[in-house]
């Protein structure tokens, strides 16, 4: 299905991304491509799918077949029987509904409109999103979007499946479906290609396992990842002192408000019901805070009205600090450059916490000061836009999936960072499915559910941690 030898990329005007590659993966089996940022990933996924060079112009040596087939050199012939799901969810919808998006590669095909329809249907209805269909795109969580972009993938019975991080913006019941599902379409003998750094619920599903690294690539089995680089974590990729970052409860910090919700109601154009109902929640300055809940519940559209993105139908958004700086899922949509110093120099003032090099340092980007943030990895781009909200010193940080596409030392030095931001002053909010991330960081929480707050409180007492 899949063959690979000594395999390079570099983008246009940037080096070498991936070097001397070679895999092979046969019909029917799943594979599990991890590690740290930057190593080449996406390239890996984007190059399968026959979006290198066509979409993406980049410099290719070495041999590669899908099914048989060049996608270097005819890329065409993928369609119909290749499946791909972006990084960026919302970047692959074209559509104006969930039903229309799951139809439109048949349609593409040839499939007349009723047909086309009913096989979209019934793919929804296998992935437990029927009552999705009529939804408009528009109105749609990230973790939404990127259950739509999947029922579109599998819609033309497609042989393989590529997913670019499929997990990162999921609920945990979601995720837990979305792995369930991954599993279902194995069986129907369709080849699998995962990128991910959440690996736990995806090790029952997958035959091998493809470290990319920026010196070397390993390809195991699963019994040999499990018995060499894996126990519950990937080590050697997560800081050795992690353990020592125990929940905390709030003593003295944050006993001012930042910001505060009162009784405020929101609604998207094109949408029946509200995304927010009726919220009130206060902010507290100088403290890490957290939103949870599930995909769609609210949380994104809550960081939005503090950060003045959306202005409530009903209700009063009261902030009492410095202007926002709000990091939103999709990284890029934050960032200027054109380099990585640039953009973080671009958003310091005077007055924060961090200098622009701090920043960075905090982030591991030090190395990468004069890159060009095109060539980025999106693991890398969400670090840069947490630099850029770090270094501004604006009084109210709003952090959307900050974890989302991290790699495990990322994700795992994160909480430390944010928790020392806060004791210097800044005021944090993040809307997250990490509860780690919320146990190890965070003051307070608030539990969002069909947009209302359901209950909030001390972050280890809402996610039952200890202090």
């Amino acid at each position: 299905m899949i063959r690979l030898r000594e395999l390079s990329v570099k983008y246009r005007g940037g080096g070498w991304v991936l070097r001397g590659l070679s895999l092979q993966a046969e019909e029917g089996e799943a594979i599990l491509v991890t590690g740290p940022n930057g190593t080449g990933k996406t390239t890996l996924a984007r190059l399968l799918a026959g979006l290198i060079p066509s979409f993406y112009p980049a410099v290719v040596e070495g041999d590669v077949r899908v099914a048989g087939i060049n996608p270097l050199q005819e890329p065409d012939r993928l369609a119909g029987r290749v499946g791909y799901v972006a990084q960026d969810p919302d970047t692959q919808i074209l559509a104006l509904t969930v039903l229309d998006e799951a139809a439109y590669p048949l349609l593409a095909r040839g499939l007349e409109a009723e047909e086309a329809r009913d096989k979209a249907l019934a793919t929804l209805r296998m992935l437990g999103m029927e009552d999705m269909a009529p939804r408009s795109t528009f109105t749609l969580s990230s973790g939404e979007a990127q259950k739509t972009s999947l029922a579109a993938a599998l819609s033309h019975d497609p042989s393989l499946l590529i997913l670019d991080e499929p997990l990162s913006y999921l609920d945990e019941e979601s995720a837990r479906s979305f792995a369930d599902t991954l599993a279902y379409v194995k069986k129907q003998g369709v080849s699998i290609l995962i990128v991910e750094q959440e690996i736990d619920l995806l090790l029952g599903l997958v035959d091998k396992v493809l470290i990319l690294g920026r010196d070397r690539h390993m390809i195991l089995s699963l019994p040999e990842f499990k018995e060499q680089y894996y126990e519950g974590r990937l080590r050697g990729l997560v800081p050795e002192d992690r353990s020592a970052v125990k929940p905390r409860c709030p003593g003295s910090r944050g006993d001012k408000p930042a910001a505060r919700l009162s009784k405020v109601w929101y609604r998207y154009p094109r949408s029946s019901s509200y995304a927010v109902r009726g919220v009130s929640l206060t902010v507290w300055r100088g403290a890490v805070n957290a939103l949870l809940g599930p995909n769609g519940a609210g949380k994104t559209t809550l960081l939005k009205l503090l950060a003045g993105i959306l202005s409530p139908e009903e209700g009063e958004v009261t902030r009492f600090s410095a202007k926002p700086f709000y990091v939103p899922q999709n990284p890029i949509l934050a960032l200027n450059g054109p380099t990585v110093e640039d953009e973080v120099k671009a958003s310091w003032r005077m007055g924060s916490p961090y200098s622009p090099e701090e920043a960075l340092s905090m982030m591991g980007l030090e190395g990468l000061k004069k890159e060009k943030i095109m060539h980025l990895s999106h693991g890398q781009r969400r670090r840069l836009a947490i630099a850029s909200a770090l270094a501004s010193g604006a009084g109210l940080v709003l952090l959307d999936e900050p974890t989302a596409g991290l790699d495990a030392w990322s994700r795992g030095s994160l909480p430390q960072h944010l928790r020392r931001a806060s004791e210097a002053g800044l005021t944090i909010v993040m809307a997250t499915h990490d509860r780690r991330l919320v146990a190890e960081a965070a003051d307070y929480a608030a539990i969002v559910e069909r947009g209302e707050v359901v209950e909030e409180g001390a972050a280890c007492r809402i996610i039952g941690g200890e202090a």
